[in-house]
């Protein structure tokens, strides 16, 4: 179950010496020489690593552990990179991803240790990490804690030591380091040219990257046609003394794998060389900007099967977030009441039921994630699309692993459950829904008492799909009483333009695991809730491990971190953020609950994602199994991150549900007119800061990321300036940019 020993293990075994280092550092946990106890022995390793407490992995490089280390420092590496792989093809092999760039390792080579004394080798931001007899390197490597504590190393999707063999170091990328360390010129940034009378021409060895810029220039940002740079091209390379069908050849190659700006045609009409240039750049970077803007996806942190699952979807056109949020969806939906999760294991259950919500506009792809990932529930006797109170009661009562309620669009979502019982004022009891989150017992006592109804342990899974516009459904009872506090919200990624044929076919194999995970949750307790067996059994006590829930139980290490979180949920400084009673409040000390669920749906997830691993946990033989601070690390984050995207996505509509339900506290006979408008401040702080990601502003990411008009944005911020809440601090490219001032409580952050 802990992944740092099964990753220490697995690499041992590949023959790679490892060893452990200190949690998020890159130093060695133990004192004296790391190498000394470097180790590829499993037996000597099982001694080596720590019993108690956190700590990264480390792998040796060199002859020792038969590998080297190829690192992409920065995006100007990884860009070079690109270019040698357009040009000679990319070699499979295994690939993480850690805070500056991926690191790619390749079987170590006898020829590049000769080549460098001090066991390192550089080009153009792509450090080669050799390691020598003499002189020892070490790569930190997945599932390690970044020494920033804000980023994981992860295997690249397919590219683990278990997925992809090492390969052998490619001949070509062998013959440019020769090359750099035969010019003494390692991490060059230009490409050397010799003046020739009135033109400059590429030294030898230089002709073909100084094509490959050239053209991107010219092609790629400038955005020339093709017929204009291609005799450019050829002009150079009669230069050189190449011509004929070979350099024809090889300018349509290069020309090929220049990438092309997506800029309006009508931008670059009519201007001269240098406007295009300055156009054109400004135009990429803008455009660069709103792409990593509208792209937020969920943390990258599943099995590589899923990632790569995940990634056939985004490839298919469905959205990351859709899609990996209902498929854990269904992953609890599967597990149902047959699993809870425990802080301790005398404290109070937690049962694993989501609510998840996804929020996308028309066409972005919310019914496709759903109608792929709950197809196989469709027969499932607890699976519903549309539901009464009362129905949902009863089969909830008949269903005592759990029951799904699938709604593709999620505007009937919050009215569906008030047909039954709606009281006269037209508010709506959902009641039902509150209890089975919390898994409370349900007693329904009716006239006729053998329609009576009792259930002890109510589960319900909910995977919703709403448009923006429909979240104004939600009334004042669904935002102020719970309804909301329990969904978790996201909202949709970019996709692709166009479907790819290989990912719909990777799509279908990855249902396909998918399937067997599904099945092997389901397999959890076959006999949950018949308490009968067991009484009747000849051997009860171990008809009761079928008959009762299975509990995952937080480790020592996990309880610590919980507790902290908790305790920081509950905090003044966290909710104090919120006027009281305020829906926001409720929502962050519930964080707490909600991790816990996500750590129980991920933990059995992983564990049935393989056979092995699932005959190791032997659930259905054992009552509980204690869970590490990875998966609980793992749900902090998720949970973090749906939290950020609620706060994005339903602020207006939560205060103007709470301002209904709370008129006097808008303006308190306490409150006076300045103490509301320094929380108005503060609302707008709290939704501002994070989208600018700078403590400064402009008027422009003012009613951009608020969704305000123009005019009321200057309105606003004119009035919060003569309060005293917003001042000027300097100008930018003639634009005035803005600070809120000390008097607006500082934004306080987890």
């Amino acid at each position: 179950m802990d992944p740092f020993i099964a990753t220490a293990v697995g690499l041992a075994q590949l023959g790679i010496k490892v060893f452990p280092i200190r949690w998020a550092s890159k130093l060695p946990l133990y004192s004296g020489n790391w190498k000394e106890y470097a180790t590829n022995n499993v037996t000597t390793l099982a001694a080596l690593l720590p019993k108690q407490g956190r700590w990264n992995l480390a792998v040796q490089m060199g002859p020792a552990s038969g590998i080297l280390d190829m690192e992409m420092d920065g995006e100007h590496a990884t860009r070079e990179y690109d270019v040698i792989n357009s040009i000679f093809g990319e070699t499979p092999t295994v690939a993480y991803k850690s805070s500056r760039g991926v690191h790619y390792w390749f079987r170590w080579s006898p020829t590049l240790g000769e080549l460098s004394k001090k066991g390192v080798l550089k080009y153009r931001g792509i450090e080669l990490r050799l390691g020598l007899e003499d002189k020892g390197i070490y790569s930190v490597v997945p599932p390690s804690l970044h020494e920033s504590r804000e980023a994981w190393y992860q295997w690249l999707p397919g590219r683990s030591p278990w997925e992809v063999p090492i390969a052998e170091f490619p001949a070509h990328m062998v013959a440019i380091f020769e090359t750099v360390v035969r010019q003494k010129g390692a991490n060059r940034s230009v490409v050397e040219v010799t003046r020739s009378g009135d033109d400059l021409i590429p030294e030898p060895g230089q002709r073909h990257p100084y094509m490959l810029r050239l053209a991107s220039l010219l092609h790629g940002r400038l955005r020339l046609p093709r017929e204009a740079v291609q005799p450019m091209l050829m002009h150079l390379q009669d230069y050189v003394g190449k011509s004929g069908e070979t350099a024809e050849k090889e300018i349509s190659d290069i020309l090929d794998t220049v990438r092309r700006g997506h800029l309006p045609d009508d931008v670059l009409s009519e201007i001269d060389f240098t406007e295009m240039y300055e156009s054109a750049t400004e135009l990429v970077k803008d455009l660069k900007k709103k792409e990593s803007e509208s792209r937020k996806s969920l943390p990258r942190n599943l099995l590589p099967w899923m990632e790569d699952f995940a990634d056939a979807a985004w490839g298919s056109q469905i959205p990351r977030n859709f899609f990996v949020m209902t498929m854990l969806t269904a992953f609890s939906s599967a597990i149902g009441a047959s699993v809870d999760v425990r802080v301790e294991e005398a404290a109070s259950p937690v049962g694993l039921q989501l609510y998840t919500l996804g929020v996308g506009e028309s066409g972005s792809g919310k019914s496709r994630a759903p109608k792929k990932l709950l197809s196989p529930f469709l027969n499932q006797p607890g699976f519903c699309t549309d539901v009464t109170s009362e129905s949902l009661t009863t089969m909830l009562a008949k269903n005592r692993r759990g029951v799904l309620l699938q709604i593709v669009e999620g505007k009937k979502f919050a009215k569906m459950l008030g047909r039954y019982n709606g009281a006269a004022d037209g508010t709506r009891d959902n009641g039902v829904l509150l209890e089975a989150w919390s898994g409370d017992p349900i007693a329904v006592v009716r006239q006729d008492e053998k329609k009576n109804i009792r259930i002890d342990n109510p589960f319900l899974t909910v995977a919703a799909m709403i448009q923006p516009h429909n979240l104004r459904s939600f009334s004042v009872d669904d935002v102020m009483e719970g309804l909301l506090q329990r969904l978790s919200l996201y909202g949709a990624d970019e996709v692709p333009e166009d479907s790819s044929p290989e990912a719909a076919r990777q799509l279908g194999e990855g249902f396909l695991t998918y399937i067997e995970v599904l099945n092997r949750l389901r397999s959890i307790r076959p006999n949950l809730g018949l308490e009968l067996i067991q009484d009747t059994h000849p051997d009860p006590t171990t008809v009761a491990l079928n008959c009762s829930p299975f509990h995952l139980v937080l480790d020592d290490e996990a309880q610590v971190i919980w507790k902290k979180y908790a305790k920081w949920k509950r905090s003044e400084d966290a909710i104090g953020i919120f006027p009281e009673e305020h829906p926001f409040r409720t929502d962050m000390v519930r964080h707490a609950e909600i991790v816990l669920k996500f750590v129980g749906v991920l933990c059995m997830a992983f564990a049935a994602s393989s056979e092995e691993a699932w005959d190791q946990l032997a659930v259905n033989a054992r009552t509980y199994v204690t869970v590490p601070p990875y998966f609980l690390n793992l749900a902090i984050e998720w949970v973090e991150f749906t939290w950020s995207e609620k706060q994005h996505l339903v602020s207006d509509l939560v205060e103007d549900r709470y301002t209904k339900a709370m008129p006097e506290r808008s303006l308190r006979t306490a409150q006076s007119l300045p103490e509301a408008m320094i929380r108005f401040a503060e609302a707008r702080k709290r939704k501002l800061l994070p989208r600018v990601k700078s403590e400064q502003w402009t008027v422009r990411d003012y009613y951009r990321y608020l969704r305000l008009n123009a005019d009321l944005a200057h309105d606003e911020i004119l009035t919060m300036i003569q309060s005293g809440l917003v001042s000027q601090i300097g100008t930018k490219n003639r634009t005035p940019v803005y600070s809120f001032t000390e008097k607006v409580k500082e934004l306080k952050q987890s």
